[in-house]
């Protein structure tokens, strides 16, 4: 996949510009808004109306913020609703519990799963998404949907802009980037990302920095 194709998958992935489904969805619920309508206002109006784990979540938070697996399972379907990535809506996690610490997963489907470890006390320590395959072949495009997801839950209240920012700084834009051979650090508001892409398997994960 050439990189201005994979620039153009992401901006439509995680701006939700399907033309179709937004038709489809306006005609059906005409209540249905945008996230992008007003970055700046959208956490504000957003935690009137939900759990103390959005209102807590802000660009600006350092960390996680103590959130636990269903805080952060609430912030990342809300997104999922938002975007109309119907697909991303996680069930229920299913938990094991470990000597150090306890980890929490969730399939999508065979070949995408979201999975994560928890501190003793139930918050979160890291959460991650995991694609059978890299990002040019037939399954990127939901492993970039989940990757945009994790971003905004994590930094609740970043746009699709800021999505776009954070994957720039992995240097997953730059023309010398191998799609297949991949593996690249940030760090945002105390989010430390990691994006990994080897032997067909692409791994996006987000943990505290130290």
């Amino acid at each position: 996949m050439k990189k201005t194709l994979l620039i153009v998958l992401v901006v439509l992935v995680l701006t939700g510009c399907n033309n179709s489904s937004n038709l489809a969805d306006d005609s059906a619920n005409s209540s249905t808004q945008p996230l992008e309508q007003n970055a700046n206002n959208e956490a504000g109006s957003t935690s009137k109306n939900n759990s103390s784990a959005l209102e807590e979540s802000s660009p600006t938070t350092s960390g996680f913020n103590g959130i636990t697996p269903e805080d952060f399972k609430q912030i990342y379907n809300e997104l999922a609703t938002t975007y109309n990535l119907n697909d991303q809506i996680i069930n229920n996690f299913s938990l094991t519990i470990g000597d150090n610490l306890d980890s929490f997963k969730y399939s999508f489907s065979d070949n995408l799963h979201i999975i994560g470890t928890t501190n003793k006390d139930g918050t979160i320590k890291e959460v991650s998404t995991l694609g059978d395959g890299d990002l040019t072949n037939e399954t990127g495009e939901n492993i970039l949907a989940s990757v945009g997801l994790i971003i905004m839950a994590t930094n609740y209240g970043y746009s699709s802009d800021d999505i776009q920012d954070t994957l720039k700084d992995l240097g997953l834009f730059e023309s010398s980037t191998d799609m297949n051979n991949f593996r690249q650090a940030t760090v945002r508001n105390g989010i430390k990302y990691k994006l990994a892409i080897k032997d067909g398997m692409t791994m996006f994960s987000a943990t505290e920095a130290q």
